[in-house]
């Protein structure tokens, strides 16, 4: 029950839609040059249906990832960012990064993956509050909008701008370590 209630407060029921992806799994399987070229289409089919099957779960799945990445900034907030927990925040963001667009939010995982490589290479003591701040509220932000895949022209704007400034953030602290 308790699940349903953090669903409906990020996508309420009416709001809800499965969201098909535009290709099959047969598009991304990879031939290996020297190997066996046949291929088991039925591996393949029976992936695809599993998939389908599992699809009604995602936005329970979403839910459950915003819920975590608000305890992670709860914490944040409350001890600061150390190297430790800068590690396990990573492991949260790249998961995030990861499913995001499996989930219909492709905008979400851009923006986890820009607070990734911040994470990944500056010292945690030395990253702003703000920029784990805005990277966190325009996750939530787009995921408590239901803005879905990428056609929400507001959301596009906020994630080249926060990834563009990110990204300069980044090269100036890779240069000032090196």
């Amino acid at each position: 029950m308790a699940a349903n209630s953090q669903l409906e407060e990020i996508v309420p029921e009416e709001n809800r839609e499965i969201i098909e992806p535009p290709t099959s799994l047969k598009n991304h399987v990879r031939r290996t040059p020297g190997g066996d070229d046949t291929l088991d289409m039925s591996v393949v089919a029976k992936a695809e249906i599993a998939l389908k099957e599992i699809s009604v779960d995602f936005p329970h799945w979403m839910s459950a990832e915003m819920e975590a990445l608000r305890a992670k900034r709860d914490e944040f907030r409350a001890n600061g960012l150390t190297d430790e927990s800068a590690r396990e925040f990573f492991l949260h963001l790249h998961n995030v990064r990861g499913q995001a667009a499996t989930l219909g939010f492709p905008l979400v995982g851009q923006i986890a993956g820009s607070l990734c490589e911040v994470v990944q290479h500056i010292p945690a003591k030395d990253i702003p509050k703000d920029v784990i701040e805005n990277h966190i509220d325009a996750i939530l932000a787009i995921v408590n909008e239901k803005a879905f895949g990428d056609g929400n022209e507001v959301a596009r704007k906020l994630v080249a701008r926060l990834c563009s400034v990110t990204k300069e953030y980044l090269d100036y602290m890779m240069m000032k370590i090196a």
